[in-house]
């Protein structure tokens, strides 16, 4: 696996976090509901499953624009690169010696100085 396969490997598996953590709530809000129908009350959330599934696939669907988008501006020249193996930078951090980036590639530090 190349550098470049890990940098897009990071970036694009932050896209599929929302749905992970979406999918156990969702099933949660159905069980609650369920269980208040089987003791004979009117459902409080009916399809309420639904909609956060929904908006999930929507927060995923814009994560994935953003981060194709910052691959596109990596691969057109227009964002900082490692000086190791050419991958894009991260955002700026601040570590024991002043402000840094860390490559999403090959894992470096570059100093922002």
């Amino acid at each position: 696996m190349s550098n470049v396969d890990k940098m897009c490997l990071r970036l694009l598996a932050i896209c599929f976090l929302p749905i992970i953590a979406a999918a156990p709530i969702a099933m949660a809000v159905s069980a609650f509901n369920d269980a208040f129908v089987h003791m004979g009350a009117p459902p409080l959330l009916s399809d309420l499953s639904w909609p956060i599934t929904l908006v999930t696939a929507a927060v995923c669907a814009a994560l994935f624009a953003v981060q194709a988008t910052r691959i596109w501006r990596w691969k057109e020249g227009k964002s900082l690169s490692c000086s190791n193996c050419g991958c894009l930078l991260g955002s700026i951090r601040e570590g024991r010696w002043g402000p840094y980036r860390k490559c999403l590639g090959c894992r470096g530090n570059h100093s922002e100085r």
